[in-house]
């Protein structure tokens, strides 16, 4: 069952969070929830995650501007994005072909462009960061990673037109170039899957978060050691009690 979620981090306000636990309530028994037009909720180490494994899914998607004109990611200036994810697959054998972790489209209308797309390569060993250029899309930054099937992994991407950082488990794992800026008119963030639901990422995702400015080494690394605890902890095991806080 489903672990209950964690309180909010005391740090910085976001623009933007999803925890996936709208259909959670206290002492929840279901181990997977079925959303209409969203997909697989799974139990989780906070609540419910978004699964994204099968081949096709509805895309999860984060306009740049909700319906009242807020921002909920900076995609024209830059900013800062957080959340968990938990594969299926083990790095060496992986998800078999490039899974998107997540990317950013430029839509209008019926026609749609990938910006920039943060993948795990076929093998599973490297996260690629890709953005779009004169020439197409190329490769920003990657990192070697070394996951196990089942087991939670936090990524914080710090982007925009002066560069970018990727943080895997609270430290710094590599920096590159700027990624393409998209007005935020026309702006969605994809979660897990490409803007079309394919190339899934094999994963759960749970705690996304979008923050307007970069978070710093020192802001990464207190929420990573306040969670990563917690995350380790799974769902709650059968005959298992209680669950949750900070302890």
């Amino acid at each position: 069952m489903p672990r209950p979620p964690l309180p909010p981090a005391p740090e910085q306000a976001p623009l933007y969070h999803e925890s996936f636990d709208e259909d959670y309530f206290l002492g929840e028994t279901n181990s997977e929830l079925i959303i209409p037009g969203l997909g697989m909720l799974d139990e989780s180490w906070s609540g419910y995650a978004l699964q994204r494994s099968d081949e096709s899914v509805t895309p999860f998607v984060v306009p740049a501007l909700n319906d009242s004109g807020q921002t909920n990611v900076t995609s024209d200036i830059g900013g800062a994005l957080r959340w968990w994810v938990m594969p299926f697959w083990s790095s060496g054998a992986g998800p078999g072909t490039p899974a998107t972790l997540l990317e950013l489209d430029a839509v209008s209308g019926a026609g749609s462009a990938c910006a920039w797309s943060l993948q795990v390569s076929a093998d599973g060993s490297t996260v690629v960061l890709f953005s779009q250029t004169g020439t197409g899309m190329q490769e920003v930054l990657q990192a070697p990673i070394s996951w196990q099937a089942a087991s939670p992994h936090n990524i914080v991407l710090d982007y925009g037109p002066q560069g970018t950082a990727l943080f895997l488990d609270g430290a710094l794992a590599a920096q590159g170039a700027a990624v393409a800026s998209v007005p935020a008119s026309v702006a969605e963030m994809v979660l897990g899957s490409t803007l079309s639901g394919t190339n899934t990422a094999g994963a759960d995702f749970e705690e996304f978060y979008s923050f307007g400015s970069w978070l710093t080494t020192n802001n990464v690394g207190i929420y990573y050691s306040m969670t990563a605890s917690e995350a380790a902890l799974g769902p709650l095991a059968p005959g298992e009690q209680g669950g949750g806080g900070w302890g």
